[in-house]
């Protein structure tokens, strides 16, 4: 699992994120990478952990390092719904 998982980074302080508003971004970043990967490089199971980071999975068949060539694509997608998010990286737990 860990190999397919990115956690997108957030401003310190930022306030939690709610369900409607991590379906969104998971649209915004899918949409995204439709217009810039291939076919099979999308996201699923997005979620926020207990301390507030967002994280998302790589489908089946791609890996993080598949989606993080996206890297720039995917933190502009993320915004247009939560400007606190920074960053995105591969789960390194």
């Amino acid at each position: 699992m860990d190999k397919r998982t990115i956690v997108f980074e957030r401003h310190p302080g930022a306030e939690q994120l709610d369900w409607l508003t991590v379906n969104q971004i998971a649209s915004h970043i899918n949409n995204a990478l439709s217009g810039v990967a291939p076919p099979h490089v999308r996201t699923e199971k997005f979620g926020v952990s207990q301390r507030g980071v967002l994280l998302t999975t790589a489908r089946k068949g791609a890996s993080a390092a598949m989606l993080l060539h996206f890297k720039k694509e995917l933190v502009e997608a993320a915004r247009r719904e939560d400007d606190a998010i920074i960053n995105v990286r591969s789960n390194k737990s």
